[in-house]
């Protein structure tokens, strides 16, 4: 947005105009095309088409931006390359090709219908499908310009009025249900991919960590205090618990780094010690689930962070090791 303000108090500085009138005399009266009033004005061509956008000002049409366009001797060459040897296409047609022609005017001529029709439609004077007319958008009443050409199609005057146009319309499937031979296909279809263990492994990264981003993960406070112990006394742990790590559905808490393949988690008091707690939120449960491949899993509960240095001693421990730059006093 600084670079759009700093490109429209330019233009009104030095060329003491507004910026609309500074693109439509570019685009219009000297033919530039969008790519090459990016380059006058040294910023992108989406800016560009932003600022068109913005300003109304309509864009040419196909028929419009070729006018008057010469082609270069490089781009004559390329095409004379293509269209060599293509005798209904290249500039020079084969003699055969050319009486074939002539025989099937002939025919065409010959038949009093076709002449007819061919003379009146020479006779009627044709449109100017450039030449430009004023219509009204349907939604919001402003008046607009489109060429001939797209007066029976053109109905509003900007993609925004056209998305609001369509607020409130129902979906096409709204009111519809699938059969129940259909709902058996499909449940048949989807029970085979979860079947293929590279695709439900990928499906459920994809869920997790979508979930996370909904719902704005961050460390809780039992899981900053053990951020804030292992990073005190370096210890080997990298949290992991924003969802980075996936294993067998569930998100560990902390993983370590050095190669050893141990997990530690952080439970709280009151979300893992409930009644009737299903199987896998539960410390042994957990730690289960974790062993099948092959993890080792310390769990820390949240009360037992009062006491940071029995923690930190159950971590040298359950790590094998006593390293750490700092011990507790």
């Amino acid at each position: 947005m600084t670079l759009k303000k700093n490109i429209r108090s330019t233009i009104e500085t030095q060329y003491h105009c507004s910026l609309g009138d500074f693109l439509r005399r570019l685009y219009w009266d000297y033919r530039l095309s969008a790519r090459q009033v990016a380059k006058v004005l040294g910023c992108s061509k989406s800016v560009v088409l932003y600022f068109m956008c913005r300003h109304k000002i309509l864009r040419r049409t196909n028929a419009e931006a070729k006018t008057g366009y010469k082609a270069s001797e490089e781009t004559k060459r390329k095409m004379s390359e293509v269209h060599k040897g293509r005798d209904t296409l290249a500039g020079r047609r084969t003699a055969p090709f050319r009486r074939k022609i002539r025989e099937t005017v002939k025919k065409l001529w010959n038949n009093a219908k076709y002449r007819k029709k061919q003379s009146e439609a020479h006779k009627t004077p044709r449109p100017d499908l450039r030449r430009r007319v004023t219509l009204t958008c349907e939604q919001c009443g402003r008046e607009f310009e489109v060429v001939l050409a797209r007066k029976d199609t053109a109905t509003f005057c900007s993609k925004k009025c056209a998305d609001l146009s369509r607020v409130g319309t129902p979906a096409w499937n709204k009111g519809k249900s699938w059969s129940e031979e259909t709902k058996r296909k499909v449940s048949r279809g989807v029970k085979r991919l979860w079947e293929d263990p590279e695709y439900r492994e990928n499906q459920t990264r994809a869920i997790v960590e979508a979930t996370m981003r909904a719902v704005h993960v961050r460390p809780t406070e039992p899981e900053q205090q053990l951020i804030d112990l292992v990073e005190k006394y370096n210890l080997p742990y990298k949290y992991v618990g924003d969802g980075s790590v996936i294993i067998n559905r569930f998100c560990p808490d902390f993983i370590n780094y050095n190669g050893q393949k141990k997990i530690i988690e952080v439970f709280g008091d009151y979300w893992h010690n409930r009644p009737n707690m299903p199987y896998h939120r539960t410390e042994k449960g957990r730690k289960a689930v974790f062993s099948e491949y092959g993890f080792e899993t310390l769990v820390i509960w949240e009360h037992e962070l009062k006491e940071p240095d029995k923690i930190l001693q159950r971590i040298l421990e359950f790590d094998g090791s006593v390293t750490g730059r700092e011990t507790p006093a």
